[in-house]
């Protein structure tokens, strides 16, 4: 199964220290033995919010770290149905940045 989602989350810059946002499409697959990887596709915010309304996306999670916009269909949803659980946010943190 393959999802794909916009997501906003906020990120620490290295030489500043500010915290500022980044927006980006996660694209999930889940591969034999039930183990999920995941891709990584950087956006401009207007690209992000030009691809949420093309897409029809909808926000799935909201939280203090970000936001997740889902298909109308909910297939990140679909993936994960309790959110984005310690093992969810531990692969998010070894995703594969394209």
């Amino acid at each position: 199964m393959t999802a794909s989602c916009i997501i906003k989350s906020k990120m620490k810059e290295k030489v500043t220290g500010s915290v500022v946002p980044e927006w980006g499409r996660v694209t999930a697959v889940r591969t034999g033995g039930g183990v999920v990887s995941f891709r990584w596709n950087s956006l401009t915010e207007a690209s992000a919010k030009e691809e949420i309304e093309r897409d029809g996306l909808k926000e799935a999670y909201r939280d203090r770290y970000g936001v997740v916009y889902d298909t109308p269909d909910g297939m990140f949803k679909s993936i994960f149905p309790d959110g984005l659980n310690a093992a969810a946010t531990k692969a998010l943190k070894e995703i594969d940045r394209i």
